[in-house]
């Protein structure tokens, strides 16, 4: 993300803990009506509703309500937000009454604040949507009309919120823009120069460049003659990167895989992650084990079949490994061969459905964390059948058998459907994963995928 997006979140932070805030002052305030707001009322309830709004912020990260490509006023993100609400509000009374750390049980003011808290919240989202989230705004300079700085644009159009505007696009062979791109302004070089030195800094402050562009002598001598400008110079691939988080396969050529896929720099980070692995699995083995059982007798209770499947997958090194599931599907469903699931599959069973959306069919697969065949995060293994099929039609599909697969991944929280169509762009999320993995982007991806369990999506 760039520096302004960075604010926005920053304004977004600061504004959801002010409306927490004021919203408690003012439950205190209705709650004890006449009396004086001295510093021991305030302290037994700040303490406490302080750590609860960590938790909520927390929260609010996980249904992504700090997500720039998501502010818009629109019934999904607002159906989201009360998904969220919803669930704090069940954390609160939880953190209240079963909490015996918490010495106080204040049940006016707290569900006057859950209800003040919510229509502050929603004010105060409504008007960062409306009024700042275009705000701040990084003016670009697009060069060349290529098919991947047309597809740039209207990604950066339609989602305003992160904080781009097209201001030009930089073409000297005689190419026009497509209609829905009309509007914005087509110049050579020398016309650019000019403008921005007419309209500073609205012109452009960052010029984005094809990678293969500069390679020609005549097209970086124009570039050059930019230099005095003080314009940020940024490649296609490096910008989409830093903004969309995946490595656009389409704009990488083999020396970026050589230069940026070094597993030398990992171990630490791998022996780290092998280790959170088994205690995590042993865990929530114990903790989930009666929630199995319940799931076993479920499965035998609508079918009688076998609760467990197994399946074939690939693993880390291109190794593969059975992949330990509860039995999802009717009995005949892959009678026709192999198939990705898709949406509304009719091999599944009814409670099958209700194991896929909340995740429960792939509790046995902690058997495959403790054996090392998974990770908890890593790049989902995807089965031999398909491997072949789809490293003959996706550039470098290999390459993400470079680490260990896991139950989740960057790829699934961002773009979670099955096909080869998606299979491409998943896998520029699984090498934007396995090029920036870290225990924090571990972190951060479990909790996103908290929130696509919680809002059963995803399956």
């Amino acid at each position: 993300m760039n520096a302004a997006a960075n604010i926005k979140k920053i304004i977004l932070l600061l504004g959801d803990a002010l409306a927490l805030t004021t919203a408690l002052i003012v439950a205190i305030v209705l709650r004890y009506p006449g009396r004086e707001m001295t510093s021991g009322l305030l302290q037994i309830h700040f303490v406490p509703f302080g750590a609860l709004f960590i938790l909520w912020i927390i929260v609010f990260y996980v249904y992504n309500l700090y997500d720039l490509r998501y502010m818009e006023n629109s019934a999904l993100f607002f159906g989201i937000a009360a998904q969220a609400f919803t669930l704090n509000a069940l954390l609160a009374i939880a953190f209240f009454y079963f909490n015996p750390y918490v010495s106080i049980t204040p049940r006016t003011v707290l569900f006057i604040d859950i209800a003040l808290s919510a229509i502050l919240f929603g004010a105060w989202r409504v008007l960062f949507n409306k009024a700042l989230a275009k705000k701040l705004i990084t003016n670009l300079a697009l060069v060349s009309i290529s098919p991947s700085m047309i597809s740039l644009a209207k990604e950066l159009i339609e989602k305003p919120a992160l904080g781009y505007r097209i201001s030009a696009f930089i073409s000297g062979d005689g190419a026009s823009l497509p209609k829905d791109l009309a509007h914005i302004p087509l110049m050579s070089i020398e016309a650019f120069k000019k403008h921005i030195a007419q309209h500073p800094p609205e012109g452009a402050t960052t010029v984005i460049v094809e990678k293969h562009f500069v390679q020609t002598r005549d097209h970086a001598q124009l570039l050059f003659s930019l230099l005095p400008a003080q314009l940020t110079f940024r490649t296609l691939p490096s910008f989409i990167e830093h903004v969309f988080q995946k490595v656009p396969l389409s704009e990488v050529s083999e020396s970026w895989f050589l230069e940026n896929l070094s597993e030398g720099d990992k171990r630490f980070h791998e022996r780290a992650k092998r280790l959170c692995d088994i205690i995590g699995a042993m865990a929530l083995g114990v903790v989930t084990l009666p929630l199995m059982a319940l799931v076993a007798l479920g499965i035998k209770l609508e079918d009688g079949r076998n609760v467990f499947y197994r399946q074939m997958r690939l693993g880390a090194d291109g190794k593969k490994f059975s992949l330990l599931k509860f039995q999802s599907m009717v009995a005949d469903a892959e009678v026709a061969g192999p198939q990705w699931t898709k949406k509304n599959d009719p091999r599944v069973t009814r409670f099958g459905t209700f194991l896929r959306s909340t995740r429960l069919d792939e509790l046995p697969q902690l058997w495959n964390v403790l054996k090392g065949d998974l990770s908890f995060i890593g790049p989902r293994p995807e089965r031999p059948e398909f491997i072949q099929k789809l490293e003959n039609e996706i550039p470098f599909y290999a390459l993400r058998h470079l680490v260990r697969p896991g139950l989740s991944g960057w790829a699934q929280i961002n773009n979670p459907l099955h096909s080869v169509a998606e299979s491409y762009e998943k896998l520029e999320y699984d090498l934007f994963y396995i090029k920036n993995r870290s225990l924090a982007l571990d972190a951060a991806i479990a909790l996103k995928t908290i929130s696509i369990i919680l809002r059963r999506r995803g399956r």
